[in-house]
């Protein structure tokens, strides 16, 4: 066989195998929990009227604010459009870069219990889908 067909056909083999894996990648993405904590500042936001309407396993969306003038590294959790509270401070800042980073970040409610409002009652897991 010629050089150059050997060659072609070499690299045109690779590149069939390496967009077939990336397909199957794409169709199975990875997700990769990322932390498990509890909400802070449940005392100051809606969770006491919200608390009776939320289950276990409920979604939750994770929003930055760069501008809070407590934390830099600020993340919101929120409940539907009802603000329950942060990510504790002290587990914020590799997540507040995911997110600055368009990373794609899920969270769920895993305990929620109304009697230990509002300094406990409800955990969250936070986690990253990719590839």
């Amino acid at each position: 066989m010629e050089r150059r067909k050997f060659i072609s056909r070499l690299f045109g083999s690779a590149v069939v195998a390496g967009s077939a894996s990336a397909f199957a990648r794409a169709r199975n993405p990875k997700t990769l929990l990322v932390q498990k904590t509890r909400i802070n500042g449940m005392a100051y936001y809606d969770i006491h009227q919200v608390v009776e309407q939320m289950s276990l396993n409920d979604k939750l969306t994770l929003k930055r604010e760069p501008d809070n003038k407590h934390d830099c590294k600020a993340v919101e959790v929120y409940w539907r459009d009802h603000k329950l509270g942060y990510v504790p401070r002290i587990s914020n800042f590799a997540l507040a870069k995911m997110l600055d980073d368009g990373e794609n970040i899920t969270a769920k409610v895993v305990k929620l219990n109304a009697e230990d409002l509002p300094w406990a009652g409800v955990a969250i897991e936070i986690f990253w889908r990719g590839m």
